[in-house]
């Protein structure tokens, strides 16, 4: 998933680790965000992708709220680990 991950991307993580020091290390210049829920649009980034960095699977409930911000969740890295952290990778794609 790195490769796809760009400098005009926006990451968000529900792991606080990751928020603070391991996403500078592991995709420096890449803006993130830490969310303890389900992003809403506003909080998304129209400039390039956005990508959620998860601490689990994300769940039917999860998917609707995406869903209903008009975003469909494509898992691009599934229990993987970034470091010490096992995480799940999803590519938020914008549905018209």
């Amino acid at each position: 998933a790195r490769e796809a991950i760009t400098n005009n991307d926006l990451i968000l993580t529900n792991v606080n680790y990751l928020y603070w020091t391991g996403l500078d290390y592991y995709v420096p210049n890449v803006r993130h965000m830490y969310v303890s829920e389900m992003p809403s649009s506003d909080m998304l980034t129209i400039s390039g992708d956005n990508w959620l960095i998860w601490s689990s699977e994300l769940s039917e409930d999860d998917l609707e709220v995406l869903e209903r911000e008009g975003y469909k969740a494509e898992e691009t890295y599934h229990s993987g680990n970034l470091g010490t952290i096992f995480v799940n990778i999803y590519h938020l794609i914008k549905e018209n």
